[in-house]
């Protein structure tokens, strides 16, 4: 494909075009990346630069947490896999990634078009890792001190506090393997809807971890001795 079809073919797959003077090509290959105003929506100049901005198709982390993990995973994997294609799009609040048309790769540009006509995500695999990861890090940074809290005062309601004493002195990781291991066993695994994560009622959790806690229930971490 030349230049043109090249553009022909993502502005028909709603990609927005805009047009970059070549003096700020400088600015561009210094920094690494453009403020969104030195793009222009319409040519100017018959030696102006095509420039595509992939959107939320790819783009980086939000400050006001907005922009989804697809577009999240597809930003750092292609990133990835095409390097020295892409200038970041600088935004108030986040990036995105940009790249001068011409220096797309016909295979590029019929990735690019799938993803916005065809199938959304890049990579599966970079996908289910971030949310996981994401996941995994709401437990350590919110969910885990609600899920104590919310221990603690079940075991002092029924004059249990040998048992708080036991739990407060657990190590933090045997703590994360046994709520998740709770989680599991009473299917009642969170979920990432791309942009929060939702957490299930995790009174059943708790019930199921205080189990182990009184003995009710034998917890062995890793082949070692019982905790309790």
């Amino acid at each position: 494909m030349d230049t043109q079809e090249k553009i022909d073919s993502l502005r028909n797959a709603g990609f927005p075009i805009y047009w970059l003077d070549p003096e700020d090509m400088n600015r561009v290959r210094r920094n690494e990346y453009i403020r969104s105003y030195h793009l222009y929506r319409t040519k100017g100049a018959d030696n102006e630069i095509a420039f595509v901005d992939l959107g939320l198709v790819a783009s980086g982390e939000d400050s006001a947490n907005q922009t989804s993990t697809v577009s999240r995973s597809n930003y750092r994997r292609l990133r990835e896999d095409y390097v020295n294609v892409w200038i970041d799009i600088s935004y108030s609040n986040a990036n995105s990634l940009g790249a001068i048309v011409s220096d797309l790769s016909d295979d590029l540009i019929h990735i690019l078009v799938g993803l916005k006509e065809e199938y959304p995500i890049y990579d599966e695999s970079d996908l289910s890792e971030l949310e996981d990861t994401e996941i995994s890090d709401s437990w350590d940074q919110y969910h885990k001190s609600d899920v104590l809290s919310e221990i603690t005062e079940k075991l002092e309601s029924d004059d249990k506090n040998d048992i708080i004493d036991k739990f407060l002195e657990m190590d933090n990781d045997d703590i994360r393997k046994l709520f998740w291991q709770c989680v599991s066993e009473t299917d009642n695994s969170p979920e990432h809807n791309g942009l929060d994560i939702i957490w299930p009622d995790t009174d059943i959790v708790v019930n199921r971890m205080i189990k182990y806690l009184t003995g009710e229930l034998e917890y062995i971490p890793d082949n070692q001795e019982s905790l309790f």
